[in-house]
């Protein structure tokens, strides 16, 4: 029998059986946990270095709780901000510019500034700069969208949750 090893917000280790008789029946019952459990705060892996990187695509509608986040708003320096809660911090949501230059087209960026404490494989930006950084999620690309990683339709509101950071990244 499979199970989806996860961690609590006091990084209690939790292991989750998983019931499937075929592939897909498996990755039904992993997405399954992974939002049931997510939406608890519960991570099932550890940050990779820059992030998770999706499509596009999947940046309005994305369900946080496959990573055990959710989305939110805070205050930084005075301004109110859009982002995401993960694993108690805040991330940040960015929208990034293309640049041709680097061969790079238009992303949206979760991120926030990076720590003394946090992993140096997980910081981004040249040591000793004032501006370093930790990315949580990357959305970038012309990628086809995964419907799986979106809020499940019978749980998007009327109309579908589009926050207004959202809708302009779907204008852009």
């Amino acid at each position: 029998m499979a199970s989806l090893r996860f961690l609590t917000e006091l990084s209690a280790e939790v292991l989750v059986p998983l019931e499937g008789n075929t592939p897909q029946e498996l990755r039904s019952a992993v997405l399954r946990a992974q939002r049931a459990f997510g939406q608890q705060g519960w991570r099932c892996c550890p940050l990779p270095p820059g992030g998770f990187l999706f499509p596009l695509a999947n940046e309005p509608d994305f369900d946080w709780r496959l990573l055990g986040a959710r989305r939110g708003i805070c205050t930084i320096d005075s301004e109110e901000r859009d982002g995401v809660w993960y694993a108690g911090q805040f991330y940040t949501r960015r929208a990034l510019d293309p640049n041709p230059r680097m061969k790079l087209g238009r992303a949206i960026k979760y991120s926030r500034g990076a720590r003394s404490t946090d992993p140096a494989e997980g910081v981004e930006g040249e040591e000793g700069s004032a501006f370093r950084y930790v990315t949580l999620a990357v959305f970038r690309g012309e990628g086809r969208r995964r419907e799986e990683y979106a809020v499940p339709r019978e749980l998007r509101p009327a109309g579908g949750r589009r926050s207004p950071a959202s809708r302009e990244a779907l204008s852009a």
